[in-house]
This record gives structure tokens, sequence and C-alpha cells, in this order.
């Protein structure tokens, strides 16, 4: 079995209320997995003295790159028409299984997919970025 063949259980998948949607190919995480964003920033006082603020949330952040999409697998999640999960979805919360199988609330906070040719009538797409919800 080679390392981008995963079984099909294992495939994260994305419902809504209206759509889902299963690829048939499996994700490569830019980020390694699961990264944490603490939202942070930095000010002055009226004094000149440097302060730096950050808040107690924390953002639980996953990026997914998806390799070797069929033209019709990458319409179907990211037409910029509206049709695709991808638009149709956009900022509300769906449900997300992940790879380990472990199901989120998430929602997307990518506003687009970046397709690139790989292959006669196959695709690249990604990165999409999904915050997941505690």
């Amino acid at each position: 079995m080679s390392a981008e063949t995963i079984p099909a259980m294992a495939y994260p998948s994305f419902a809504s209320a209206t759509a889902t949607f299963a690829p048939a190919a499996w994700p490569v995480r830019d980020s390694g997995g699961l990264s944490f964003e603490r939202f942070e920033a930095d000010a002055r006082t009226a004094g000149g003295v440097f302060i730096k603020q950050s808040s107690p949330v924390v953002e639980k952040r996953v990026s997914l790159t998806y390799r070797m999409f069929t033209t019709a697998e990458r319409d179907a999640f990211a037409s910029p028409a509206g049709a695709g999960f991808l638009y149709s979805v956009n900022g509300a919360s769906f449900e997300y299984r992940h790879s380990d199988g472990s199901i989120h609330s998430a929602r997307f906070v990518s506003g687009a997919a970046v397709s690139t040719p790989a292959g006669a009538g196959y695709w690249n797409l990604g990165p999409i970025e999904l915050v997941l919800d505690a």
C-alpha cells in the first residue's frame, strides 16, 4: 500500500444540511495536522510603553490540499458559480470527519480554493483552511 492509498473509511467527509461531499482522493495536510492559533495584538501606550495582548481563545485549524481530483470531483467541491460544496457552505458550520474518525463541527475560512493541473483530467485543489469549533 502506497503512502497515499488510504482505506475508504478513512477519507475525510464534509456534510451540511443540503450537501455531502466525500472525495475519493486523500488530502495532504500542509500544516502536518492540526495547528493552534491564538489571537495577539501589539500596541504602545500613550507613554510609549510597548504592550502585547493575547486572547485566551485558541483556534484549531486544519489545512488540506487534495491531490488527483477528477474534473468532476473538483467542480463538485469548488465550483466558482456557487454550485460546489465550498461555496454553498461558505462560512456556515458543517460536519467534518477527520482521518482519525473524529467528527467536528467546522467552518471554512478559505474564501477560494486554488486549482492546478495534475495531469490529463486530474487536478490538485488547495490549500483549504478549516477552523474546528470547540
